[in-house]
């Protein structure tokens, strides 16, 4: 089993914190209060040069939340826009 564990290994991808352009969805998840509120999402995202990063959702971006938590489908894969909020944190937004 290791055998076949090497042989599909691939190139773990360089992580960035400046991105911007288009990212698609390897990973995500919303983070809730105690209280049941949204406090905001994350996406773990592929830029277009193949490198990764932290997209966060604000909890303020409805639109962007809903679309994560779709149970009809995965967002993996989906590409939105990677964007950098006011604060220098890069953020995520479907379309």
């Amino acid at each position: 089993m290791q055998a076949e564990a090497d042989r599909n290994r691939r190139d773990v991808p360089e992580f960035t914190d400046k991105a911007g352009g288009k990212g698609k969805v390897e990973a995500f998840t919303v983070i809730y209060r105690a209280n049941g509120e949204v406090e905001h999402g994350v996406t773990m995202l592929r830029t277009e040069d193949g490198r990764r990063t932290l997209g966060r959702i604000p909890a303020s971006d409805t639109a962007t939340l809903a679309y994560l938590q779709n149970l009809d489908r995965t967002p993996v894969g989906s590409t939105g826009n990677i964007v950098t909020a006011a604060d220098g944190m890069l953020e995520w937004r479907v379309g």
